[in-house]
């Protein structure tokens, strides 16, 4: 049960790393 937590984080941090810069990226080209 906690290897599946820890590796379902390690999985989902990558994600959300995506995400944010996906974000960030779309904000700089609306901002401009």
């Amino acid at each position: 049960m906690r290897d599946a937590f820890l590796s379902g984080r390690i999985w989902a941090f990558p994600n959300l790393l995506i995400i944010y810069t996906q974000s960030s990226s779309l904000r700089n080209h609306t901002s401009e």
